[in-house]
C-alpha cells in the first residue's frame, strides 16, 4: 500500500523534471528559444490529455500506468521536436505558411510513418486479456494519437501563426550586375570571331545584294518589253 501513498507525488515530480529536461534540450538544440516555448507546453498538454484518456478507459493510476505516463514524455517530445527543429532549418521560405507546408511535406511524412509503425507494434496487445497488457495498449494508443495529432496539427498551426520568420532578402542589384556581365560576355564573343568568318559574312551579304539588284533589273526589263508590245499593237 505504500505505492499508492507516494505514486501521485512521484508522478508529479517526474513530470516536472521531464518537462524541465525537455525545455533544456530544446534550448540547446533548437536554433531559436521560441522552440522551447512551443515544445514544452505541448508535451505538458499531451501528458494531461493522456491522464484523461486513461480515466475514460477506466484505468486508474497504478504501477503499470505510472510507467506508461513516465515514458510518454520521452515519446511525445519526439513528434513535436522534429517539427519545430525542421521549421527553423528552412531559411528560403517567403512566408510562415510556406515554411510550415515544407515542414509537413518532409518531416510530417516521417512522423506519420513513425506513429503508424508504433501503433502496429502495440496493436497485438489489444487481444490480450491481461490487465497489464491492456493498460500498456491504452497508454501507447493515447501516446501515438495525441503525439502525432499535436505534432502534425497543433504545432504547425502555432508556428504558422506566431512562429519566428525572417523573409529572404532578394538582392536586385546582384541580378542587374549578372545581366550586365552576360551582355559584356556576348559582345566579347562577337568581337573575338575569326577574321575569316567576318569576311565570309561580308561576302554573303554582297552576293545577296547583287542578286537583289539583278532581280530588280530583270523585272524592269520585263515591264518595258510589255509596254513596247502594247504600243506596237
Amino acid at each position: 500500500w505504500e505505492l499508492y501513498g507516494v505514486i501521485i507525488q512521484s508522478l508529479m515530480v517526474t513530470v516536472l523534471v521531464g518537462l524541465a529536461a525537455v525545455a533544456l534540450i530544446a534550448l540547446v538544440f533548437v536554433p531559436h528559444p521560441f522552440g522551447a516555448l512551443v515544445v514544452t507546453p505541448v508535451v505538458g498538454m499531451v501528458y494531461v490529455e493522456l491522464l484523461a484518456v486513461l480515466q475514460i478507459a477506466g484505468i486508474h493510476v497504478n504501477s503499470v500506468s505510472a510507467v506508461g505516463l513516465t515514458m510518454s514524455i520521452g515519446l511525445v517530445v519526439d513528434y513535436n521536436m522534429h517539427i519545430v527543429l525542421t521549421y527553423f532549418e528552412i531559411h528560403d521560405a517567403a512566408t510562415r505558411d510556406e515554411r510550415v507546408k515544407r515542414v509537413l511535406n518532409t518531416m510530417g511524412k516521417s512522423i506519420m510513418l513513425g506513429g503508424f509503425s508504433t501503433f502496429l507494434g502495440v496493436l497485438p496487445l489489444s487481444l490480450s486479456t491481461s490487465e497489464v497488457f491492456r493498460t500498456f495498449f491504452v497508454t501507447f494508443l493515447g501516446i501515438v494519437f495525441l503525439g502525432t495529432g499535436h505534432g502534425l496539427i497543433l504545432t504547425p498551426v502555432v508556428l504558422s501563426l506566431i512562429g519566428p520568420h525572417t523573409p529572404p532578402v532578394v538582392a536586385h542589384g546582384d541580378d542587374d550586375d549578372d545581366e550586365k556581365e552576360e551582355e559584356l560576355e556576348k559582345e566579347e564573343v562577337v568581337n573575338e570571331l575569326p577574321d575569316e568568318l567576318n569576311e565570309e559574312v561580308v561576302h554573303i551579304s554582297k552576293q545577296h545584294q547583287e542578286a537583289h539588284e539583278m532581280s530588280a533589273t530583270t523585272m524592269m526589263n520585263a515591264d518595258s518589253s510589255d509596254v513596247g508590245h502594247h504600243s506596237s499593237s
